[in-house]
């Protein structure tokens, strides 16, 4: 079963990036390597474990140039996870 398809508000958010993003969307994978790249910025503190509706949110608030990068070649792909990792930490002060 697919964690992120569980949630009920999955189908919710998919069809907001869907109309946003111009009918692309990400798949269950995409957001548990996003939500992994989150717990990696923050293991040395909180270990943050974020919810659908809170990647969803981390989504829509990162820089163009990223969300260009995980719609071409989806959030497992390395230079989005490291550039990820890099903008969350210096967001949050993570350092």
């Amino acid at each position: 079963m697919d964690y992120f398809k569980s949630q009920p508000d999955f189908l919710k958010g998919q069809k907001l990036l869907e109309k946003v993003y111009g009918g692309k969307t990400f798949v269950d994978n995409d957001w548990r390597h996003l939500h992994d790249a989150v717990l990696d910025a923050t293991w040395k503190g909180e270990q943050k474990q974020c919810s659908f509706n809170e990647l969803v949110e981390i989504y829509i608030e990162l820089p163009n140039h990223l969300k260009e990068i995980a719609l071409e070649w989806g959030m497992s792909d390395t230079e989005f996870r490291e550039q990820f990792i890099t903008y969350y930490k210096h967001k949050f002060n993570l350092w």
